[in-house]
């Protein structure tokens, strides 16, 4: 399971006799190793709530970025609370999702926010198979790249290109004058005043950043979103995991040349 950074993490745990009964419990710890290696002690009144009787729940913030392990014990009985696990993101416009989790809640009839983790899961998986089918970028991205010289245009890689913040040749910044974004196309013409020249710096010469993304996603565009998060969503109920699986998926590759039309990126 993925969260963001700063949400709460909930972990669960039940205390049970030796007969399987969920049997109370005098005290509980639960430690959370973060990626950076130091640990986190939840205790009762401390992070962890008993929600009823062998039940407990410890609800921990993250700050880090990264895969989070846990475990923990339990006195008065002695148990152990089995390890486990959870993944944590660091979110950015560029990792958020096409649209919020409302919307994609009304796509697949869902008005009780249970289902979000798994809900986010698919629209995650659903735009980024959209993005790579398409070759577009649903959400503004900065993005940084580098190409060789020895040709008069150098092509961005992420469309659509929405600006340029800057270039450098050689290792020497350039300034706004010194090229012309063929922002359609996009295509980085080299200039020296109005007339082309060849861009310079040998194999990996020319460094760009520049913004890329839909500012107002398509309509056709959102709608290959919606139908593939139902796909998804109801694969993930039925027990996927893999994240790569999708390429492969026939259904899903219907549902993008349907909707989404020849395929133009870099989707196997």
């Amino acid at each position: 399971m993925t969260h963001p950074i700063g949400s709460q993490v909930p972990i669960p745990f039940t205390v049970r006799d030796a007969t399987g009964a969920p049997v109370a419990f005098a005290t509980a710890s639960i430690s959370v190793e973060q990626p950076d290696g130091t640990a986190v002690v939840l205790t009762i009144g401390d992070g962890i709530t008993v929600t009823g009787v062998g039940q407990g729940v410890g609800v921990f913030v993250p700050a880090q970025a990264g895969r989070h392990a846990t475990w923990g014990t339990t006195s008065g009985p002695s148990t152990v609370i089995a390890p486990d696990a959870f993944s944590v993101v660091a979110l950015s416009g560029a990792t958020a999702p096409a649209v919020g989790i409302a919307e994609a809640r009304s796509w697949l009839n869902i008005s009780t926010p249970e289902w979000d983790p798994l809900v986010r899961r698919a629209l995650a998986a659903a735009t980024g198979v959209a993005e790579g089918w398409t070759g577009q970028l649903l959400r503004r991205t900065v993005v940084t790249e580098t190409h060789a010289g020895g040709a008069p245009t150098v092509r961005l890689l992420r469309a659509p290109v929405q600006s340029v913040t800057s270039v450098a040749e050689g290792g020497t910044a350039l300034t706004g004058a010194d090229f012309i974004l063929l922002q359609g196309d996009g295509l980085l013409l080299r200039v020296t005043g109005v007339e082309p020249r060849e861009w310079t710096g040998g194999d990996a010469g020319v460094t760009v950043e520049y913004v890329a993304g839909h500012v107002v996603i398509p309509d056709r565009l959102l709608a290959a979103v919606a139908e593939l998060t139902r796909h998804v969503f109801a694969s993930l109920q039925r027990g996927g995991s893999r994240d790569d699986e999708y390429s492969q998926d026939e259904q899903v590759r219907a549902i993008c040349a349907t909707l989404l039309g020849p395929r133009h990126g870099t989707f196997a």
